[in-house]
């Protein structure tokens, strides 16, 4: 693809035109169509302010971020609907690294951890914290039962697994299978596994840390802390209270980890690392040149949208976890979240970048959430923000919306 020159309209005028795509900033104050000489049939990312696209028919389209954000159905612009399902991506227009630094997933704002607003929400009565709960070790029996859940992607550790998520996964494999013969024993596993990560966290703070092992350590902790923090065991709660600090510090340091990333350009090589070997690239100046650029986007997103999923649900466990066992906590706040149902449930690249280039996502805050009941259908909504609906806006609300979490899986509630 040769270079974008500007468009037309700005030719025309003589005017100077910032080349992005599928507007340029002037096209866009002026009301005017905007008309490049070359464009292609997918762009997978977005410059930073590049203004509203044109809203779809859908009613989840008017569903974007907060002002602050570039809107995702613009930054993914339009799919190519007349190239039909076997159209060819390699037309796309390869992306610098400053492309990546400005896709909307990327920008600082979205890792901005800001208050939830009290007055759009109710006090959250105890069933609620309690419904949570539940839905959080269904999600944990589901990772054991199909390799995924809401906060940890199908294709995160595709790759590699980390070995801390692998000592996590057999720890609550053999705890879901436990009897009350062997129950003892297995606490004692998980004990020393919860143990030896949180007391191996020097290892994150490495001159070059692995980003993937990092999170990883992040997800193993919690998952075996949600284990000693409700099996009922006095010992195993303490413990898990002082894990629970532990894991409330490394979602501090995680997030502010990933932004500098992000912005430095470091996270490119975080997710070319996880690329097939032959579309691996060694160094940032390189990194362009990855052959597939949406696989580099997708596996960016997951990455990234996987640190938002986990920081919330370890920083609201622990809110939930201190208002149980002492009658009130700080509200962790909220960052910025992909709450559209199909993003996350993509298992391509293709099927993500199309999920993306239909309509908006949702990519909000939870204070913009209120929308969703006047804007979309519950089937719009994917469980992991469903769970967070209830959470602020109650159980009744939600489930007279729509079908609630916890009836989107057959799991026991049993753990």
């Amino acid at each position: 693809m040769g270079r974008v020159t500007a468009c037309r309209a700005c030719k025309e005028a003589k005017r100077k035109c910032t080349k992005q795509q599928p507007k340029c900033k002037r096209c866009i104050s002026k009301s005017v169509e905007c008309v490049y000489s070359r464009r292609s049939s997918f762009i997978i990312y977005g410059a930073q302010g590049s203004g509203d696209s044109a809203a779809t028919s859908d009613s989840f389209s008017t569903l974007a971020a907060p002002r602050s954000a570039t809107h995702p159905a613009t930054s993914i612009a339009a799919y190519h609907r007349g190239s039909g399902a076997q159209s060819s991506l390699s037309t796309v227009r390869q992306p610098s690294l400053l492309d990546l630094r400005s896709a909307w997933f990327l920008t600082p704002e979205s890792w901005t951890v800001s208050p939830i607003f009290s007055k759009q929400t109710l006090p959250v009565p105890s069933i609620v914290l309690k419904s949570f709960i539940v839905t959080l070790q269904g999600w944990l029996r589901q990772w054991v039962e199909t390799g995924s859940n809401p906060f940890i992607h199908a294709e995160l550790y595709r790759k590699d697994l980390p070995i801390d998520i692998q000592d996590a996964f057999t720890a609550l494999s053999t705890y879901l299978a436990r009897s009350a013969a062997t129950e003892e024993m297995i606490m004692m596993i998980v004990e020393a596994r919860a143990d030896r990560v949180a007391n191996t966290q020097q290892e994150s703070h490495a001159p070059t840390p692995d980003f993937f092992a990092r999170l990883g350590k992040i997800q193993a902790l919690l998952v075996l802390v949600v284990m000693q923090l409700f099996n009922g065991d006095i010992r195993q709660r303490h413990l898990g209270e002082q894990h629970l600090s532990v894991l409330h510090e490394w979602c501090r340091e995680i997030l502010l980890h990933a932004l500098q990333r992000a912005q430095s350009g470091l996270l490119l090589l975080d997710v070319c690392s996880q690329l097939p070997s032959d579309l691996q690239t060694s160094t940032a100046s390189e990194a362009s040149d990855c052959r597939d650029q949406e696989q580099l986007l997708w596996r960016a997103w997951i990455l990234l949208e996987s640190v938002r999923r986990t920081w919330s649900i370890a920083e609201t466990l622990r809110a939930i976890y201190l208002t149980m066992k002492d009658g009130n906590a700080d509200c962790p706040g909220s960052t910025m979240l992909t709450t559209r149902k199909g993003a996350w449930e993509a298992g391509t690249a293709l099927e993500w970048t199309r999920v993306c280039a239909e309509k908006s996502i949702g990519f909000m805050h939870r204070n913009d959430t209120a929308r969703v009941f006047t804007e979309c259908s519950p089937t719009d909504i994917d469980p992991f923000s469903l769970t967070f609906l209830e959470l602020d806006f109650g159980l009744d609300k939600v489930r007279a919306w729509g079908s609630g979490p916890s009836q989107s899986y057959a799991y026991p509630t049993c753990f």
